[in-house]
């Protein structure tokens, strides 16, 4: 059985990819093989602990999903959360506008996808960034989801108000 407490990288343990804020008791039942923990590593070395070295804390919101836990969330049904390729993460110590165009500059080779998730309110809310895959069906590497769908080009001042 692979430890949950252990470090992934200096700032990052493996229990933090198991996490649903609206469904920790079906976050608490996720378990990780060893080909998971490594696309973990891999997620956390080149992208998320490069954003905790330049912006500070970094939270993952949702980490890897098991199906059940997928489908309560609304996940699409071949979701890189269900392949521990992908997270969910809010940067309480910085914008998370200015992260996100950060990695989206930065590290272009180390993500397939990074994207900025807006709430209700249209206030940016969290990053989902993930690993290449070649299972990515999204044409959109770089994106905004707003109005429940996702978009080349972040909220306007008129959708916004």
């Amino acid at each position: 059985m692979v430890d949950l407490d252990q470090l992934v990288t200096k700032n990052f343990r493996l229990r933090e990819f198991a996490v649903s804020a609206h469904h920790p008791g079906m976050a608490a039942a996720i378990t990780f093989t060893e080909a998971e923990v490594e696309k973990i590593y891999l997620l956390c070395a080149t992208i998320l602990q490069p954003i905790r070295n330049r912006f500070g804390l970094v939270i993952v919101t949702s980490g890897k999903r098991t199906e059940e836990l997928n489908e309560a969330v609304g996940g699409d049904d071949d979701s890189q959360h269900l392949h521990c390729e992908v997270g969910d993460i809010e940067t309480p110590e910085a914008d998370i506008e200015v992260v996100h165009t950060w990695v989206a500059t930065t590290l272009p080779h180390a993500y397939g996808q990074c994207l900025l998730y807006y709430d209700k309110h249209l206030r940016p809310k969290r990053i989902h960034v993930g690993l290449p895959s070649r299972r990515i069906r999204s044409s959109l590497r770089v994106g905004y989801k707003f109005g429940g769908a996702f978009h080349p080009r972040p909220p306007n001042r008129e959708e916004r108000a």
